[in-house]
């Protein structure tokens, strides 16, 4: 194609008065790779321009952050040029716009029932609240190509939200179509969260996968608890002293030396193989995108650091901190994918409602005798400073404590557990009465 277009601009009579490429969707690989496609770009354009005609423009116009611009024009000349930088697009896409394309695929689309499903899906459409719409925007990174991807994973889905595959037989395909009505699709919070995190399977794991837009953020290892509460502390403190809004970290950002230096004053005899951990966990956090480097990050430009060293909350990590607060689903999704002190048995198929909000309490017990551990341990008495004085267990029982108020049971059905975390909601609060906080 290359080698076509080239001919075609050396011909003397060639019509060709530009040649514009416009690359979109790659904001969701690794920076490198970011940049190796950029650099493969300018090499398109570099021989294209050799021999072409004087009065023919060649350029390139790529989509990416502007902290992608900065890494490449800091190894790279001629340097890029940003034309323009308007404010990320934050308005979900609109779900008929996805369900356009959703009728035409081969799951759907028949000659006689083209309409039928078209209909179906608008009707689909007007299920998903604007709540759950924005949480899918946040955990793709504002990337809409891959939000539709989402969309498209979530209403295929056949462990939780499409419930009656069985009423379509290949040999009767356009027959059995017009079998599938609004009631076979369950289309709620619970479903849809689920159908993101753990895809056709019954239970949640985290595959360590770039793709894979719900991270396990509570994971940790047999060998010791030490590193139980390392990855929702990160959360906290980026949570805490970031800005939800400021996405490139122009203004607001998380300076990495600071971040350690506080650790190490509140903690003086914390062990290396602690901070380790939590250099890490960072690295970790970085590769699946719930962490981004901040615009004006000149370590991560100037070295090989893949780290760098001025970090921002994405909107992912965002959305995984403002999700254990809106209900209990990404909680009880990652417990099932952590290792359990008290309880090595992990759930292998559906659990009743009861036994799951159980084991999400019993699970966040635990966090709480770990986050006393860690609140105690201090030294010069600025965990507030560093960490906020909303505890990590306090911003997660609220989520809790949402879903089993919603949670359509009777009251005498929850009565014990409505108990257990009136128990340990109070719990908190004495011991909070005891560091004065």
């Amino acid at each position: 194609m290359l080698y076509y277009l080239k001919f075609l601009l050396t011909l003397p009579q060639a019509v060709i008065k530009g040649v514009l490429f416009v690359v979109d969707g790659i904001e969701m690989l690794e920076l490198n790779n970011q940049a190796n496609i950029i650099e493969e770009f300018k090499r398109y354009q570099t021989k294209l321009l050799r021999g072409s005609s004087d009065h023919c423009f060649i350029n390139v116009i790529i989509a990416v952050r502007p902290y992608v611009v900065r890494l490449f024009n800091a190894k790279h000349r001629p340097k890029a040029t940003i034309i323009t930088q308007p404010p990320i697009q934050k308005t979900p896409i609109k779900m008929e716009s996805v369900l356009k394309k959703l009728y035409l695929s081969p799951m759907w689309k028949s000659n006689h029932t083209t309409e039928y499903t078209y209909s179906l899906c608008l009707s689909i459409a007007g299920r998903m609240s604007g709540k759950m719409q924005d949480y899918i925007l946040q955990l793709n990174n504002f990337d809409h190509r891959r939000e539709r991807v989402t969309y498209w994973n979530v209403l295929s889905n056949s462990e939780y939200v499409f419930r009656n595959k069985s009423v379509i037989t290949p040999a009767n395909y356009a027959r059995d179509v017009l079998n599938i009505t609004l009631d076979d699709f369950v289309i709620e919070s619970t479903t849809v969260l689920r159908a993101i995190g753990c895809a056709d399977n019954l239970v949640y794991k985290d595959m360590d996968h770039p793709e894979l837009i719900i991270v396990n953020v509570l994971a940790n290892s047999k060998a010791n608890d030490d590193d139980d509460l390392i990855g929702l502390l990160i959360l906290r403190y980026f949570s805490f002293h970031g800005n939800e809004e400021d996405i490139y970290g122009e203004s607001v950002y998380i300076d990495r030396n600071k971040f350690f230096n506080e650790l190490k004053q509140l903690y003086p005899h914390i062990g290396e193989n602690i901070l380790e951990l939590f250099s890490l966990r960072l690295r970790y956090f970085m590769n699946r995108k719930l962490i981004f480097p901040a615009y004006d990050d000149e370590e991560n430009l100037t070295t090989n650091e893949p780290l760098g060293q001025k970090l921002v909350l994405s909107p992912r990590g965002w959305a995984h901190w403002n999700l254990f607060s809106e209900n209990i689903i990404l909680f009880e999704m990652l417990t099932e994918d952590t290792w359990n002190r008290f309880d090595a048995i992990k759930p292998h198929g559906r659990e009743a409602w009861s036994d799951s909000i159980l084991r999400c309490i019993d699970y966040l017990k635990h966090l709480f005798e770990l986050e006393k551990r860690w609140i105690n341990g201090q030294v010069n008495n600025h965990y507030r400073d560093v960490f906020g004085t909303e505890m990590i267990v306090e911003h997660i029982i609220i989520g809790i404590a949402n879903s089993l108020r919603n949670i359509k049971k009777s009251e005498a059905d929850k009565k014990d557990l409505q108990d257990k975390l009136n128990s340990l909601d109070q719990t908190i609060i004495e011991y909070k009465k005891t560091i004065g906080r």
